[in-house]
């Protein structure tokens, strides 16, 4: 697909620290975009003077000022500005590595069938505890090269810090909902597949994202993640309540009136209904710690694959902030449920 036009859309508010890294290692791309659109989403900080010290340096680079505030009115004013048959989304503050454009672009070649094709997002370079763990648990995706068609339950997320779709199938199935807050990438994947397209996923194609969120700041955006997912579930799930199992088996009780999804299969969920069973039953401490065990010797092969350095004495402090994480992201998508009327304890 070499012939093929690639505009690349970064969405930037307050940018002004993480921008110039992206810009630059666009500059190095082995397969150059044909332009680069960099939407200023009304920033209030010096974001736009770093984009334009690159017009010089990045060929096809057009700043543009989209005033109405979102990451959703960001992405979809680069898509009416892009005039490529193919939009590379990513984000200001994630750095794509040299062969990135070429890698997703070769794959998108190799998969005709698929709209679009997404990529790995690792770490970059995490310093403090706190990055190293998002960079390990941040952005789960699968290992190896595949090909998702049908829309199952729970859908497929993959992430628009690292997607690359053509113009054609957003053309059909739409725009970026500026309704929905959170959860863009689930809504558009959900959408592409539910148009009868699929979506590949090629782990060579990657780009780092700078992780550099405090405690505070982290807790705060998992619960914020979590309030979103009511939102796409009243626009597409079946009446019924939806139970995730162990083993990510999803089954459907389609005959209670009201709709939900309560996901039993999250760590939190495991380490809460043990510790409460150990209370009254000491030996199924055992199985606790048999969990955790597991729980950690996954995280580390993770950590291992996106070249993350964990000392042992951090890995406990890991697995706490993950199983808090997630039991962060539950109240969340309680108190989302509140809003939109739909119970999702995930």
């Amino acid at each position: 697909m070499s012939e093929v036009r690639v505009s690349v859309v970064v969405p930037a508010y307050n940018a002004e620290r993480t921008l110039g890294a992206c810009l630059e290692a666009l500059t190095r791309q082995v397969r150059p975009a044909d332009e680069v659109v960099v939407v200023d989403n009304g920033s209030t900080d010096g974001t736009a003077a770093v984009a334009h010290a690159f017009c010089g340096r990045l060929s096809g680079l057009r700043v543009v000022v989209e005033p109405r505030a979102g990451e959703a009115a960001a992405r979809n004013r680069g898509l009416e500005e892009a005039r490529g048959e193919v939009i590379a989304f990513t984000d200001a503050d994630c750095i794509p590595r040299e062969d990135w454009l070429d890698q997703a672009v070769r794959a998108l070649g190799a998969w005709p069938e698929c709209a679009a094709v997404a990529g790995e997002v690792a770490g970059y370079r995490p310093r403090r505890l706190v990055e190293k763990y998002l960079s390990v648990a941040a952005f789960p995706t699968p290992q190896q090269p595949c090909v998702v068609s049908g829309l199952g339950f729970p859908p497929p997320t993959f992430y628009t810090a690292n997607f690359v779709v053509r113009r054609a199938a957003l053309a059909r199935v739409g725009r970026f909902d500026e309704s929905l807050t959170v959860g863009l990438d689930v809504d558009l994947c959900v959408r592409l597949l539910r148009a009868g397209f699929r979506i590949g996923y090629q782990p060579g194609a990657v780009v780092a994202h700078m992780q550099r969120d405090s405690l505070r700041k982290m807790m705060r955006r998992l619960f914020q993640y979590g309030t979103g997912v009511p939102a796409w579930f009243c626009k597409y799930a079946e009446a019924g309540v939806w139970l995730t199992l162990p083993g990510r088996r999803a089954v459907r009780i389609s005959w209670m009136p009201w709709r939900g999804w309560v996901n039993l299969s999250t760590p939190d969920r495991f380490v809460f209904t043990l510790g409460l069973a150990t209370v009254a039953e000491p030996w199924l401490g055992v199985v606790l710690l048999a969990y955790l065990g597991r729980l950690g010797w996954k995280l580390m092969g993770v950590a291992r694959r996106r070249e993350v350095a964990l000392a042992p004495w951090e890995l406990p402090v890991v697995l706490l902030l993950h199983v808090v994480g997630f039991a962060v992201f539950t109240a969340g998508s309680i108190s989302g449920s509140l809003r939109h009327r739909v119970l999702c304890v995930v």
